[in-house]
């Protein structure tokens, strides 16, 4: 039984690690205004905790940087507090309700925020590496704003929607969860019941 279970926990791990690999990819290919690579570590936090949350993250980056560029190892860092701050928050029980879903993707988002964007510029000259974060950018560049400041803007106009997204996802995914496992007690409640009126009827 418990190598069962230790079988089960290495299983969900793995897919965990590739759920966000394979976001990233989808989400690069399609240029789309997310980065898709934080849904298996927020996954991993919240039923294993901020130490397996942060290594899911921190495993997929490394496997992404390989693939691309070991500047993208580096970024490790953020996906390693995503899966810390959802861990604890997860402990927390923020997780049960809309505002502390809301509150914990705030939270997230300003860690990927301060995280991300000195190694934008330490890497990549400031640029965010997202199509449409790149562009509120540029835009704000435009209005004369200090270019740190555009970075910090575009950045978080990425990582708030991505990070909301895969913790409304999560929130979604234990709803629907607790709704089958409710239902089914109650199917196994009305089976008892059944079971023991039938047999009060046969002995009568």
């Amino acid at each position: 039984m418990k190598n069962k279970k230790g079988y089960m926990i290495s299983l969900f791990v793995i897919t965990c690690i590739l759920v966000n690999y394979i976001g990233k990819i989808i989400a690069a290919n399609l240029e789309l205004p997310l980065w898709l690579d934080s849904i298996g570590t927020v996954f991993s936090a919240y039923a294993l905790g901020p130490i397996c949350g942060a290594m899911v993250g921190a495993s997929a980056n490394i496997i992404y940087g390989i693939g691309t560029s070991f500047d993208y190892i580096s970024y490790s860092a953020v996906s390693i507090a995503v899966g810390v701050v959802v861990g604890i928050c997860a402990k927390k029980g923020y997780i049960q309700h809309m505002f502390g879903i809301l509150s914990t993707g705030f939270l997230v988002t300003l860690c990927s925020v301060f995280i991300s964007v000195p190694m934008n510029f330490l890497f990549f000259q400031g640029n965010i590496g997202n199509v449409w974060g790149d562009g509120v950018a540029k835009l704000f560049k435009e209005l004369g704003f200090h270019k740190v400041l555009c970075s910090l803007i575009g950045q978080y106009y990425i990582d708030f929607l991505d990070k909301v997204v895969a913790i409304l996802l999560l929130a979604m995914c234990i709803k629907i969860y607790r709704k089958y496992r409710d239902n089914h007690k109650q199917k196994e409640m009305y089976k008892n019941i059944t079971t023991f009126l039938l047999c009060g009827l046969l002995v009568a």
